[in-house]
């Protein structure tokens, strides 16, 4: 920091060693951890109400409990979604849903095909 002008005059009249500064007091400064303290207890209080507020904010509407869903069949689907059915008819994706022909089966053991016994 800069000198006043006395200090100054002082110093020019006797010397550098005619102006004293004084010793610093030795320990902490107690009021330098009280305004971290502080800048703490704030940022924690802003974080929690944020938090609060982020939760509240989300939390699903309650309404009346849905049932469960479950698979409804063909024709129920088909009647919504008649362009859907159509591409699906004769596709390999309703063969899929067949129950297996005696002679499409599989011997798994080997990864062969397994002759149907005539």
């Amino acid at each position: 920091m800069g000198r006043g002008k006395r200090e100054r005059r002082r110093a020019a009249e006797h010397g550098p060693s005619a102006v004293t500064t004084p010793a610093p007091t030795p320990g902490p400064r107690p009021h330098r951890w009280a305004g971290l303290l502080v800048i703490g207890v704030v940022g924690a209080v802003l974080a929690i109400a944020t938090g609060v507020w982020w939760w509240l904010a989300g939390a699903p509407l309650q309404g009346p409990p849905r049932p469960a869903a479950r698979y409804v069949g063909q024709p129920v689907c088909g009647q919504c979604h008649q362009q859907a059915e159509q591409g699906w008819r004769g596709s390999h994706h309703e063969l899929a849903m067949q129950p297996p022909a005696k002679h499409a089966l599989w011997n798994m053991s080997s990864c062969t095909p397994s002759r149907p016994s005539l």
